[in-house]
């Protein structure tokens, strides 16, 4: 009987491998230590954010952009073929995403290094046609937010930063929504085998 269940084991043993759909790089920044204009701090005081591609990045030492390829802040640096699928970045008062942010202006641009791991990074982000915007880099290492309070003509700006303090990114897989079945399935198999084993 043992040696019949070998094969079986073997075929939810591969079922028990999960497939990746996509890839999230998350970006934790270090809080903000100076302040100038009338700038308020809100849940947070530090950006942080993430985007998601479909594909992990490749190796790419230099800078290559992943979002906003009209961007006048893009102008002279390639193209990167793994195009973002999402990205949300926060300051801790204002949330910029691919639906609000302006893209004659914003812009993400990532390099990695010989693992496809994030260490050259600019991210611009600016909220609308207005003067709210995020800033992180790490050439130098740099976290700038931009907050305009009030309304125009009575308007103030409030910025906040870092120097030389950059954050760090991290990486998630995604697996697919059909390979968690298959991974179900395939513990579920696993299970009953050993059971017949035992």
């Amino acid at each position: 009987m043992k040696t019949i269940l070998v094969p079986f084991l073997g075929f939810f043993l591969m079922l028990a491998v999960p497939a990746f759909a996509d890839t999230t790089y998350t970006y934790t920044g270090n809080p903000f230590d100076s302040f100038s204009g009338n700038y308020s701090c809100g849940s947070e005081c530090a950006i942080s954010g993430s985007f998601t591609v479909g594909n992990p990045l490749a190796s790419n030492p230099s800078l290559a952009v992943l979002e906003g390829e009209n961007s006048i802040l893009a102008t002279g640096f390639p193209v990167s073929s793994s195009q973002v699928e999402s990205f949300s970045f926060t300051d801790g008062n204002t949330t910029f995403d691919q639906n609000n942010s302006y893209f004659p202006n914003s812009a993400i641009l990532i390099g990695t290094d010989s693992n496809g791991m994030i260490n050259d990074w600019t991210v611009f982000l600016q909220f609308g046609p207005y003067t709210n915007y995020l800033y992180t880099t790490n050439t130098p290492g740099r976290d700038i937010s931009s907050n305009q309070v009030g309304s125009y003509p009575y308007a103030t700006l409030g910025t906040a930063f870092n120097n030389d303090n950059p954050g760090t990114w991290s990486v998630t897989d995604t697996p697919e929504p059909s390979s968690l079945l298959m991974l179900s399935s395939g513990l579920i198999g696993l299970g009953f085998i050993r059971r017949r084993i035992a």
